[in-house]
């Protein structure tokens, strides 16, 4: 049996290997909810917070303080230290974005329910779509942008068309368009789209700019709709009453302010 000395060592080198690891995996939870918490932001327009910058591209020191360990603690470094990152005024242009996001969307935060679920998962793709974008790959972004748009307003069986004339009756207000025109812009995006994915022709760069800006214009419709939705809203429904909608816009007849703003739709050109 090794003597008191040694057993010391070695007991001490467990206990530092598993706060160590205990660590890095508290790390690696970091960066992975410092993504997530930004999903919205970037959808929304808010700049992207690149994890790789800091993970990948500059060194950093991270540090886990573990208190109440025998009566004392630990302190477990992960990598090395921070030089300066220039962050071109993040620290005023996201919360600039949470401000709007609270101030006219009353949007504080994800809550469990069926309309919160839809908007996180369509911010997530819109977020996806933002960062393949940024990083040069516009073909993904515009997959994702697509993708975004199928999830949220298609069903099971629904056709590219029912997606489009729900995109279509969403938006077209806010782009001050008529019904007609953003039928027809949704008709050539999706063109683009099966073009790419059947044919491999790359996508205009104006098409990206085009889906990118109608992806927000239904990000803020749906904020809105979450705002002025009970608990016990669905998705399933706020789609229903969207057809009603399009099919009534598309027959000429008229439809009042509170009909379109009670679904999230802006009642007048922004």
């Amino acid at each position: 049996m090794p003597p008191d000395s040694e057993r010391g060592r070695l007991w001490e080198r467990c206990v530092t290997a598993y706060f160590q690891s205990l660590a890095i995996a508290y790390a690696e939870d970091f960066w992975e909810e410092l993504l997530e918490s930004q999903h919205l932001l970037i959808a929304a327009g808010a700049p992207y917070l690149d994890e790789r910058v800091v993970r990948t591209t500059t060194p950093s020191l991270m540090v886990s303080i573990f208190q109440n360990v025998e009566e004392g603690g630990f302190v477990a470094p992960v990598g090395q230290a921070f030089p300066f990152i220039e962050l071109t005024k993040i620290d005023e242009r996201i919360p600039a974005v949470v401000h709007v996001l609270q101030d006219q969307f009353g949007f504080t935060g994800f809550k469990d329910t069926d309309v919160h679920h839809s908007l996180h998962t369509f911010a997530l793709f819109a977020s996806k779509a933002k960062r393949h974008e940024l990083d040069g790959r516009i073909a993904e972004a515009f997959l994702h942008y697509v993708i975004a748009l199928d999830l949220l307003f298609g069903e099971r069986d629904s056709s590219t068309a029912s997606v489009s004339k729900r995109t279509t009756i969403v938006v077209h207000r806010a782009l001050n368009m008529t019904i007609s025109a953003m039928q027809k812009m949704m008709n050539s995006l999706y063109d683009a789209r099966s073009k790419y994915v059947h044919k491999g022709i790359e996508t205009p760069a104006e098409q990206i700019e085009k889906i990118a800006t109608v992806c927000r214009e239904v990000l803020f419709a749906l904020l809105r709709f979450q705002h002025n939705a009970d608990d016990g809203q669905t998705i399933t429904n706020w789609l229903k009453q969207l057809d009603y909608l399009y099919t009534a816009a598309d027959a000429g007849k008229t439809i009042s302010e509170d009909e379109f703003a009670l679904l999230g739709i802006v009642t007048s050109p922004e």
